[in-house]
């Protein structure tokens, strides 16, 4: 199955851990990746 914790990296640090949902959701992960 698919892992229900993820961890995302900008430039070697870790930005935000959590579910998918969490992910989704946190604006500094939205701010690096989706460019809003």
């Amino acid at each position: 199955g698919l892992s229900r914790r993820i961890t995302v990296m900008d430039k070697g640090s870790i930005i935000a851990e959590g579910t998918p949902e969490e992910i989704e959701a946190n604006p500094d992960v939205q701010r690096v990746y989706l460019g809003q």
